[in-house]
C-alpha cells in the first residue's frame, strides 16, 4: 500500500479547558458549601450539647455559647447614642450566638473589671419578673456600687426594654444558694452566624443541607453518565467512519492496483498481436 492508504483519519481532539467564569463559579460554590459544611457541623454540635446541658449551653475553656432567645437586647431603645456606639457589644437580635468568658475562679478580680456598658449573661430569679423560676438573662450592666461588703450591686438592663422597670439587681457577694448571680461577660457576638446555625440545625435546615444537596448531587451524577454516555457514543461512531475511510482507502488502492496490472497486461499483449499478423502480409505479397 501507499503511504496515503497507510495513514488513518483518526485525530485525538484537544481537551477543552473551563472557561474563567466557570472557574471563578467553581470556586466560589467550592469556599460556600464549606462554609456551609462547617457552620452545619458546628450547629449539630451546638445542638447536641444544648441537649445535654442542664440550661442549654455549650462551655468550652472557660468560655460558653449560647443563643439569644428573646428580643430584649434587639436594639437600643434606652441608651444615647453617642454613648452606645462606644459599646463593642451592640444589638443583640434573637438567634444571635454570644461567646461568655464566664467567671472563673477569682471571682474578685473578675468583679472588679466590670464596668458601665459591659454585657453579662446572668441566672436570675425573683417573686415578680420570673415568679421564682430560675432564668438565664442577658443584659447590660447599667449601674455598678459598692456594697460595703466587698461585694458590688449589679443593676443589669435590656436595651430594648422601656417603661417602668429598673431592671435585675445581681448582689455580688451572695452565694449561689440565692440563685441569682453572674456566669460570665459576653466578648463577642454573631448573628449571621447564630441565625445560620440556628436554621441548619431546624427541620427546614436539615433538608437544605441533606435533601437537597443530595438530590443535587445525584442529579449532577446522573448527567455526568448521560454526557460520558454521549461522549463514548460520539467517540465509536467517529472510530467506525475512521474505520471504514481506510477500508474505503483501501479498497480504492486496490482498484487502481488492478487497473494499473490490466493495463500492464494489455501492453504486454500487443507485440504478440503484431508479430502474427506480418507473416499474413509476407504470404500475400509473394502469391501476387
Amino acid at each position: 500500500m501507499s503511504d496515503a492508504s497507510s495513514t488513518t483519519a483518526t485525530e485525538t481532539s484537544p481537551a477543552k479547558k473551563k472557561p474563567t467564569w466557570r472557574k471563578v463559579i467553581d470556586i466560589i460554590l467550592d469556599v460556600f458549601f464549606g462554609l456551609l459544611l462547617v457552620c452545619s457541623v458546628v450547629g449539630i454540635g451546638f445542638s447536641i450539647a444544648q441537649k445535654k446541658s442542664p440550661d442549654g449551653s455549650l462551655t468550652i475553656n472557660h468560655h460558653q455559647l449560647r443563643y439569644i432567645q428573646t428580643g430584649s437586647m434587639a436594639s437600643n431603645e434606652t441608651i444615647d447614642e453617642e454613648e452606645y456606639k462606644t459599646y463593642p457589644i451592640k444589638n443583640l437580635p434573637v438567634n444571635t450566638i454570644i461567646s461568655i468568658e464566664t467567671i472563673g475562679e477569682d471571682h474578685a478580680a473578675f468583679y472588679d473589671a466590670l464596668k458601665v456598658g459591659d454585657v453579662i449573661t446572668f441566672y436570675y430569679r425573683d417573686a415578680v419578673q420570673t415568679n421564682y423560676q430560675q432564668i438565664v438573662v442577658t443584659h447590660r450592666i447599667r449601674s455598678i456600687v459598692e456594697d460595703g461588703k466587698g461585694g458590688y450591686v449589679i443593676t443589669a438592663k435590656g436595651d430594648a426594654v422601656t417603661g417602668d422597670s429598673v431592671g435585675q439587681v445581681i448582689r455580688t457577694s451572695e452565694d449561689q444558694s440565692s440563685m441569682t448571680y453572674i456566669i460570665g461577660k459576653v466578648v463577642w457576638a454573631s448573628y449571621p452566624i447564630g441565625a445560620t446555625m440556628h436554621f441548619l440545625t431546624s427541620s427546614w435546615g436539615l433538608l437544605f443541607i441533606v435533601i437537597i444537596p443530595c438530590t443535587v448531587l445525584c442529579g449532577y451524577e446522573v448527567s455526568k453518565i448521560i454526557k460520558m454516555a454521549r461522549e463514548d457514543h460520539k467517540a465509536k461512531a467517529v472510530t467506525l467512519q475512521n474505520s471504514l475511510s481506510e477500508k474505503d482507502q483501501q479498497i480504492e488502492e486496490m482498484r487502481r492496483r488492478l487497473e494499473a496490472l490490466e493495463a500492464q497486461s494489455k501492453q504486454a499483449n500487443k507485440p504478440d498481436t503484431q508479430e502474427k499478423e506480418s507473416p499474413k502480409d509476407d504470404s500475400a505479397s509473394g502469391e501476387k
